[in-house]
Protein backbone atom coordinates (compact mmCIF):
# COMPACT_ATOMS: atom_id res chain seq x y z
CA UNK A 1 0.00 0.00 0.00
CA UNK A 2 1.25 3.56 -0.52
CA UNK A 3 2.33 4.87 2.59
CA UNK A 4 0.66 8.19 1.84
CA UNK A 5 -2.61 6.05 1.33
CA UNK A 6 -1.83 4.57 4.48
CA UNK A 7 -0.67 7.45 6.47
CA UNK A 8 -4.22 9.45 5.48
CA UNK A 9 -6.14 6.31 5.88
CA UNK A 10 -4.82 6.24 10.06
CA UNK A 11 -5.50 9.85 10.03
CA UNK A 12 -9.30 9.44 9.13
CA UNK A 13 -9.57 6.37 11.10
CA UNK A 14 -7.86 8.36 14.64
CA UNK A 15 -10.14 11.24 13.70
CA UNK A 16 -13.33 9.08 13.76
CA UNK A 17 -12.02 7.59 16.74
CA UNK A 18 -11.51 10.82 18.78
CA UNK A 19 -15.04 11.65 17.91
CA UNK A 20 -16.40 8.91 20.02
CA UNK A 21 -14.13 9.22 23.04
CA UNK A 22 -15.48 13.24 22.80
CA UNK A 23 -19.34 11.49 22.91
CA UNK A 24 -18.29 9.15 24.95
CA UNK A 25 -18.83 11.13 28.67
CA UNK A 26 -21.82 13.12 27.62
CA UNK A 27 -23.57 10.09 26.10
CA UNK A 28 -22.84 7.66 29.18
CA UNK A 29 -24.00 10.75 31.51
CA UNK A 30 -27.51 11.42 29.65
CA UNK A 31 -28.00 7.66 29.53
CA UNK A 32 -27.05 5.81 32.48
CA UNK A 33 -25.84 8.63 34.92
CA UNK A 34 -27.87 11.08 37.62
CA UNK A 35 -30.31 13.75 36.40
CA UNK A 36 -29.99 17.00 36.58
CA UNK A 37 -32.03 18.55 39.88
CA UNK A 38 -32.70 21.74 38.58
CA UNK A 39 -33.89 23.07 35.31
CA UNK A 40 -33.51 21.99 32.02
CA UNK A 41 -31.64 25.22 30.31
CA UNK A 42 -28.56 24.22 33.06
CA UNK A 43 -29.35 20.73 32.45
CA UNK A 44 -28.38 21.20 28.94
CA UNK A 45 -25.43 23.25 29.68
CA UNK A 46 -23.83 20.80 32.20
CA UNK A 47 -23.94 18.12 29.25
CA UNK A 48 -22.30 20.92 27.14
CA UNK A 49 -19.26 21.31 29.56
CA UNK A 50 -18.80 17.22 30.02
CA UNK A 51 -18.80 17.46 26.04
CA UNK A 52 -16.15 20.00 25.86
CA UNK A 53 -14.11 18.07 28.55
CA UNK A 54 -14.65 15.21 25.88
CA UNK A 55 -12.98 17.72 22.95
CA UNK A 56 -10.27 18.49 25.04
CA UNK A 57 -9.45 14.15 25.82
CA UNK A 58 -10.32 13.54 22.47
CA UNK A 59 -7.78 16.27 21.44
CA UNK A 60 -5.06 14.67 23.26
CA UNK A 61 -6.01 11.32 22.36
CA UNK A 62 -5.55 12.53 18.84
CA UNK A 63 -2.25 14.53 19.33
CA UNK A 64 -0.37 11.38 21.29
CA UNK A 65 -1.86 8.80 18.72
CA UNK A 66 -0.19 11.28 15.69
CA UNK A 67 2.88 11.45 17.58
CA UNK A 68 2.92 7.32 17.74
CA UNK A 69 2.10 6.91 14.34
CA UNK A 70 5.21 8.61 13.42
CA UNK A 71 7.42 7.23 16.23
CA UNK A 72 6.07 3.80 14.66
CA UNK A 73 6.49 4.28 11.48
CA UNK A 74 8.73 1.79 10.48
CA UNK A 75 6.73 -0.84 12.34
CA UNK A 76 3.67 -2.92 10.46
CA UNK A 77 0.60 -0.74 10.60
CA UNK A 78 -0.65 -3.25 12.59
CA UNK A 79 0.41 -1.71 15.29
CA UNK A 80 -0.10 1.91 14.82
CA UNK A 81 -3.75 0.44 14.66
CA UNK A 82 -3.41 -1.55 17.57
CA UNK A 83 -2.17 1.42 19.54
CA UNK A 84 -4.92 4.29 18.23
CA UNK A 85 -7.69 1.18 19.24
CA UNK A 86 -6.41 0.38 22.64
CA UNK A 87 -5.72 4.11 23.45
CA UNK A 88 -9.80 4.83 22.03
CA UNK A 89 -11.02 2.36 23.96
CA UNK A 90 -9.31 3.36 27.36
CA UNK A 91 -9.80 6.88 27.14
CA UNK A 92 -13.89 6.02 25.91
CA UNK A 93 -14.13 3.92 29.17
CA UNK A 94 -12.45 6.52 31.36
CA UNK A 95 -14.95 8.96 30.43
CA UNK A 96 -17.60 7.14 30.50
CA UNK A 97 -17.31 5.66 34.08
CA UNK A 98 -16.81 9.55 34.84
CA UNK A 99 -20.23 9.81 33.24
CA UNK A 100 -21.92 7.82 34.72
CA UNK A 101 -20.73 8.51 38.26
CA UNK A 102 -20.93 11.92 38.05
CA UNK A 103 -23.26 13.46 40.76
CA UNK A 104 -24.97 17.17 40.94
CA UNK A 105 -24.46 19.14 44.45
CA UNK A 106 -28.72 20.66 45.35
CA UNK A 107 -27.21 23.46 46.98
CA UNK A 108 -24.12 25.58 47.64
CA UNK A 109 -20.97 24.78 50.39
CA UNK A 110 -21.86 26.87 53.40
CA UNK A 111 -19.65 29.70 53.70
CA UNK A 112 -19.10 31.19 57.23
CA UNK A 113 -18.65 34.43 55.79
CA UNK A 114 -21.69 34.61 54.69
CA UNK A 115 -23.61 33.54 57.42
CA UNK A 116 -25.91 36.61 59.35
CA UNK A 117 -27.60 34.97 61.85
CA UNK A 118 -24.56 34.45 64.13
CA UNK A 119 -23.80 38.26 64.41
CA UNK A 120 -27.01 39.66 64.51
CA UNK A 121 -28.29 41.53 67.87
CA UNK A 122 -30.54 39.41 70.80
CA UNK A 123 -34.27 40.76 70.66
CA UNK A 124 -35.47 43.38 73.09
CA UNK A 125 -37.78 42.79 75.33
Amino acid sequence: MNPALRHALQVFLRAILALCVAAALPLAHVEWGDPYPGEGQKSFGMVLMFFLVGMGVALVYFIVGTVAQVLLQRRPPKVSLGIDLGLALLLGLLLAYGGVTAHYLDESPARPEADTTAHAPPPRR
